[in-house]
């Protein structure tokens, strides 16, 4: 499949012409932007095979989390496999929107944003989980860290591309 420039989706991302081919070349903070926004999409496209694991997996994974034996009512199973699903579908639109993200600039900050705020909310809900130390000093926080570190390649990217006289979003 080709875009209206007759470019196919690897030639775009292979070049990183980000956007419209007319625009300038991506400097080093896109070209970093656009890497960080794929590591994070893989990592939340992963949460797709729990979607599918059996019980016991899922069991296994639990109690080697140190939280015991996980319940067998369906709404557990179900709530489990949602959250997963949700989590490879928001993968599925960062990685979408890396592969233009000059196109998705203010989306792009839109779900930055959200990351922290999204990130603060599960410390909250961690702590008062009581779910084990080391889950409540790594996930809210690290959602949030990730939210932080695109908005400033945002910002770095932005800075680059007004030097050049790009348009900025």
């Amino acid at each position: 499949m080709r875009d209206a420039a007759g470019d196919s989706p690897a030639d775009a991302v292979s070049s990183l012409r980000l956007g419209n081919a007319a625009a300038s070349p991506a400097g080093p903070a896109e070209r970093w932007l656009v890497r960080a926004l794929v590591v994070f999409a893989v990592l939340d496209l992963l949460a797709l095979g729990p979607v599918f694991f059996p019980y016991e997996w899922m069991n296994e994974i639990h109690r080697r989390c140190g939280l015991g034996e996980l319940p067998r009512e369906p709404i557990v199973s179900y709530l489990a496999r949602t959250a997963s699903l949700l989590y490879a579908l928001h993968g599925a639109v960062i990685l979408f929107v890396a592969f233009d993200v000059r196109r998705y600039w203010p989306l792009v900050r839109f779900l930055a944003m959200l990351a922290i705020v999204h990130g603060g909310l599960l410390v909250f809900i961690d702590l008062r989980e009581a779910l084990p130390g080391w889950w409540q000093a790594i996930e809210g926080f690290c959602i949030a860290a990730m939210g932080g570190a695109v908005l400033w390649l945002l910002r770095r990217a932005g800075r680059e591309r007004s030097l050049r006289g790009d348009a900025v979003s």
